[in-house]
């Protein structure tokens, strides 16, 4: 099923045809909203999924010592560098420890390979924040509206690729051809968790509270095959 399939039997089973601008084409008046918020919620519900591990690429320039991304991203686990010298690994530390290496104002740093990495502070209270006595950890991106990204230092000599892999939310459902795992594979459960939220939206918690039993029924069912495929075939070696 694609987004446009999801739409016609959330609408038909929920009967709120208002959330469609008409049945011939059945484009979006609303409907989206609450297959999209029952989306995300079946995703914080049903945890780490084997579809959830995935890599995006992004070019670092020289000079530069910061990247920002808006994929859906849950949590960054490695990070890579790569160009015509070979691949290398960076490696994690805290804010904290990256205040401690590099303290000195950003004009002052030896550019190079990035080694180290940590989680950016994108979130701006103030725009002048970034520039801020020109010291290196005061940087906040100017795309503080993606919320995720990172600081690797230091600043890179030369072009380098950038290897990003962590666990990632599906896609968001925005065009009515698209499809992603929740359509594909389980789109009941898809369709379940999008009428309990237009439920819950006039209803109440209480009064939905066997249709949450519903869906958490079928998750659980889920989290059982991601148990038997992790444990399969693994012989315990004693010692």
């Amino acid at each position: 099923m694609n987004l446009l399939n999801i739409r016609k039997q959330f609408v038909k089973l929920t009967g709120r045809y208002d959330l469609v601008v008409d049945t011939t084409d059945w484009a979006d008046n609303g409907a989206d909203f609450f297959i999209q918020s029952g989306q995300n919620m079946i995703e914080k519900l049903v945890g780490d999924l084997p579809e959830s591990s995935g890599r995006i690429w992004r070019t670092i320039h020289a000079s530069e010592y910061s990247i920002s991304f808006e994929k859906r991203c849950r949590m960054v686990s490695q990070i890579w560098t790569s160009n015509s010298e070979g691949r290398t690994e960076l490696i994690k530390i805290s804010w904290d420890e990256l205040k401690d290496i590099y303290s000195a104002p950003l004009n002052e740093i030896t550019s190079g390979r990035p080694a180290y990495y940590c989680p950016a502070k994108l979130r701006e209270i103030d725009a002048t924040d970034k520039n801020a006595s020109g010291v290196f950890v005061n940087f906040s991106m100017a795309s503080s509206y993606a919320f995720r990204g990172i600081v690797v230092s230091p600043p890179a000599d030369s072009d380098y690729d950038i290897e990003i892999l962590g666990k990632f939310l599906q896609e968001a459902l925005t065009s009515d051809d698209q499809e992603n795992f929740w359509t594909l594979i389980y789109p009941e459960v898809l369709i379940q968790a999008a009428i309990y939220r237009n439920e819950l939206s006039y209803r109440g918690r209480d009064a939905v509270n066997k249709l949450l039993e519903s869906i958490l029924f079928d998750l659980r069912e889920i989290d059982k095959d991601i148990v038997e495929e992790t444990v399969y075939g693994i012989t315990q070696i004693k010692g």
